[in-house]
């Protein structure tokens, strides 16, 4: 019996032994293939990057070619001959070396403290603190958009990529604080010296909320001179645009003018964002080639809605758009808030009693819809939401108050346009679920 028990414990210990060297052996093994696949994903992301450039070396070399329009015929070069005869003479355009100092100097208009005594809306303004050496530069459209100076590191990617005039209205809290920083970044950012020009806007006191719509509607009047065909792209300073946005919806704007001479368009541009599964930090994609790839693996999606069907960007039509190679139109639809590029000749103004947000771009989009706008979908074209930390200003919206101001805008757009969208099957069924309140959904009255 005592040999039996000595003869089992080197069998036992062996056990043991073996059973220790196997755990050790399967979690090394799983510490090999973490690091395999954290080297397969810098891999992937090394390769992306590199395709990245690729791609926007080669978006950047053919896209004089994708702009050039088609040859005029020789009534439509005396066409063209005739109506710039009638224009007033343009301005000298500024040669931006000798604009732009070699120095990182900037000589901004000076407002007096208090920014100044001139009134916008209820607000003092300084208009055009400083103003970029290509504000209206030709065969480019302008961008709109405005910012609190708390994002200025989002209005400088807004600049490095839209590589066009921008019109930006700021919101100064304080004076002596904010206006130095403004010095500071202009001073600092040769990019912004050119393309970019600064609007401020103050208020005496504390503002509970943000003004949007003021702020929107300050930036679109230094983006395009008011009756002018300055085309426009209406913009949030968080979004990044695509590669060539500017002169592709410069190019479709010409493309469709000589077709639809009577017709006033907006460019609908579509608006994406990113997943929770997008690596952070990685460079938006810039083309959509690279959309489509960043989309078909779960990295980006329509913006507010994996498939696109927020009520606020349905109306794009997304799975049209991801198989679309041309320009399409679509029907406008209540609380539809595209992003839209379009020129400033019959423009609305932003509804500012929307200033405290909700509904503020559906309003404008409305009154677009009533003064007979054609929404464009612009096809290769598109901006990507960067995602970024709530506004300091941010507050909690008075929801019930919103839609009620939504209602009496209806009725009142209803009185100065003798119209009124149908209201979509989708949104009174929203209404039945007890999701939206319904007393604005009246009868839709047609155009006469």
């Amino acid at each position: 019996m005592l040999r039996s028990r000595r003869r089992v414990v080197p069998w036992l210990g062996c056990g043991v032994v073996g059973v220790g060297i196997f755990f050790f052996l399967a979690f090394d093994y799983y510490l090999l293939s973490q690091k395999v696949h954290q080297l397969e994903e810098h891999v992937q992301t090394l390769q992306h990057e590199l395709r990245a450039i690729e791609l926007r070396q080669a978006a950047q070399a053919e896209a004089p070619q994708n702009f050039l329009p088609p040859p005029a015929s020789a009534a439509q070069m005396e066409s063209t001959r005739e109506a710039e005869q009638a224009m007033p003479p343009r301005p000298p355009p500024v040669e931006i070396s000798r604009a732009l100092p070699q120095t990182p100097q900037v000589l901004p208009r000076p407002c007096a403290k208090g920014m100044g005594s001139k009134d916008f809306h209820g607000f003092q303004v300084c208009e055009a603190w400083l103003e970029g050496v290509t504000l209206h530069a030709p065969s480019l459209a302008g961008l709109a958009t405005q910012l609190s100076v708390d994002r200025l590191d989002a209005l400088q990617r807004l600049v490095d990529a839209w590589q066009a005039p921008i019109s930006a209205a700021v919101y100064i809290k304080n004076w002596a604080e904010d206006e130095g920083l403004l010095r500071r970044y202009m001073e600092g950012s040769p990019l912004a010296r050119r393309w970019l020009t600064l609007s401020l806007l103050f208020q005496q006191g504390v503002m509970e909320r943000y003004p949007v719509q003021t702020l929107r509607n300050l930036a679109m009047r230094q983006a395009g001179d008011p009756g002018s065909a300055q085309l426009v792209l209406m913009l949030d300073v968080d979004f990044v645009p695509s590669n060539g946005l500017a002169k592709h919806a410069w190019g479709s704007l010409e493309s469709y003018s000589r077709t639809h001479r009577d017709s006033k368009i907006a460019f609908v541009v579509p608006a994406f964002e990113p997943t929770p599964q997008r690596q952070a930090g990685l460079p938006m994609p810039q083309t959509k080639v690279m959309l489509l790839q960043e989309h078909e693996r779960g990295l980006i999606q329509p913006i507010l809605h994996p498939a696109g069907e927020h009520a606020s960007h349905i109306t794009t039509n997304y799975p049209r758009w991801l198989r679309s190679t041309e320009d399409y139109p679509v029907q406008y639809e209540v609380l539809f808030e595209p992003y839209v590029a379009a020129t400033t000749q019959t423009l609305p103004a932003y509804d500012e009693r929307f200033n405290a947000y909700g509904n503020d771009k559906c309003s404008h989009a409305l009154e677009m819809a009533a003064r007979r706008y054609e929404f464009i979908v612009l096809s290769d074209a598109f901006i990507v939401h960067a995602q970024h930390k709530e506004a300091l200003w941010a507050g909690a919206q008075d929801n019930d108050k919103a839609w009620e101001q939504w209602g009496s805008f209806m009725d009142e757009i209803q009185t100065r346009y003798g119209w009124r969208p149908e209201t979509p099957h989708r949104l009174r069924v929203e209404a039945e679920r007890g999701e939206l309140p319904d007393a604005w959904m009246k009868p839709a009255v047609p155009f006469a």
